[in-house]
Order: C-alpha cells, then sequence, then structure tokens
C-alpha cells in the first residue's frame, strides 16, 4: 500500500510545542482543506504523524521528503538554526533543482525572521537566500489565533487554491536516489520536468488538462478578497 505524501512540512518542533500544536493542527486543516478542493486525499508529512514506533527516524523523513512532490518549510528563526530544518530544505532543494523546477518550496511565514527582512544576499547563507527569493505564505499575523476564526479560514482557503494550482502541474513522486541519468538530461528545462512528470503518471485519474496558472491563481485572488470585503460589511 502507498503510505507517501503529496508534501512535507520542515519546521522546528519548539515552534509547535511553544504555540499549543498550532502547526499540527495548521497541518490538519491544510490537508483536509486541499482534500476538499481536490476530491481526493492529499497527505502532508509531518514527522509526529508519520513516523510509526520503533521505525528509524531518519531514514523516514529522508524517504518522506524523497516521495514528497511539494516542501512545506515553516519559517522562522528556529528554523534556519535547526541542524534537521536545514538539511531537509538542503535535500529538497536539490531534488528540486534535478526535476528543473523553481516552484515546488512554498514557504509558511509563521514568526518574523530578521535575518529575511534585513539583507539575505549578504548574510552569506545560502537557505536564506533561497527562502528569501520565494514568494512566501504570510501566517504571522495568525499565530496563536484560533483555527475557527474567520479570517483564519479564509487564509487557509487561500493557501490550499495555491497548493491545488501547483498540484495540477507537480511531478509525480520519485525517489531521488532513482533519478536516471537520462531522466537527469529530459528534466533540463521546466517545459521538458513537467512533460517527464506527466508522461511517468501515464494515463487515467491523475491525468489533468494544462491550466495558465497566472489565470487560476489571480482568479482566485480576486475571489478571496470579494468574500473578505463582504465578511466586513457585514
Amino acid at each position: 500500500m502507498d503510505t507517501s505524501s503529496a508534501a512535507f512540512m520542515s519546521y522546528a518542533r519548539f515552534d509547535d510545542e511553544h504555540n499549543g500544536g498550532q502547526l499540527t493542527k495548521f497541518r490538519k486543516l491544510l490537508s483536509g482543506e486541499v482534500r476538499a478542493l481536490l476530491g481526493r486525499q492529499f497527505d502532508i508529512f509531518q514527522d509526529t504523524s508519520d513516523i510509526a514506533f520503533g521505525q528509524e527516524w531518519r531514514g523516514r523523513i529522508s524517504a518522506g521528503i524523497d516521495e514528497c512532490a511539494l516542501f512545506m518549510p515553516i519559517i522562522t528563526p528556529s528554523f534556519f538554526t535547526s541542524a534537521a530544518c536545514r538539511h531537509e530544505l538542503e535535500r529538497f532543494a536539490a531534488k528540486e533543482s534535478e526535476l528543473g523546477r523553481n516552484d515546488l518550496i512554498l514557504p509558511v511565514h509563521y514568526i518574523t525572521c530578521p535575518i529575511l527582512d534585513d539583507s539575505p544576499a549578504s548574510s552569506g547563507d545560502p537557505l536564506v537566500k533561497l527562502i528569501a527569493e520565494r514568494n512566501y505564505f504570510d501566517l504571522r499575523a495568525l499565530r496563536g489565533r484560533p483555527p475557527g476564526m474567520r479570517l483564519f479560514q479564509t487564509r487557509l482557503t487561500e493557501l490550499a487554491m495555491r497548493v491545488v494550482a501547483l498540484d495540477r502541474t507537480r511531478p509525480r513522486r520519485r525517489r531521488l536516489a532513482s533519478v536516471s541519468a537520462g531522466a537527469r538530461s529530459i528534466a533540463a528545462t521546466p517545459a521538458k520536468a513537467n512533460q517527464a512528470a506527466s508522461d511517468e503518471a501515464g494515463s487515467g485519474a491523475d491525468d489533468q488538462p494544462a491550466v495558465n496558472l497566472a489565470d487560476w491563481w489571480n482568479r482566485m485572488r480576486r475571489y478571496l478578497v470579494a468574500a473578505e470585503c463582504a465578511h466586513k460589511e457585514e
């Protein structure tokens, strides 16, 4: 039975524990919201829920990164000082590069990081620079807020729609160690990587029609802005 996840949440466990398990709740809610939009299961790997008792955790985490298609780092000061988080980001970044993609890492900014606000390019840290170059999802204003509040749900749905848009173009699961030299050659450009992923997926329910991600995302953002304005007028 396939037990791999579609996405991997990388985070410093202290941040989850210090905030009453909010990141665990966030992961569960996001997984459910994406499933509601896709109409099929969408699992997000988290080390506290996806590693069985007695299982060798380093190997399981490495396998989880290699098997997932999207990577979601929870950005906090502790993330950049965590050796485990840094290793996870480095491993997935290498996989993303081999696939010829630059859109499979979805940072979630949870606690303000001065190192990102100052001058990431001059920090001398390649991982800080990598995150600074990505379009991140800002969850800082909702830290500590109850998941049931209207604004939390609106923002969660916005992120879920972004994940769904990427899911339509994501490469099918492939272990990093199993990528052949031929496949690496095919994945030299994003367009060829997408074609290779489609060929690998084969025909069936997973096939998706070509979509214009920019148009899709703009339509979704207009819908969310209208919904939020309507809520304020109530």
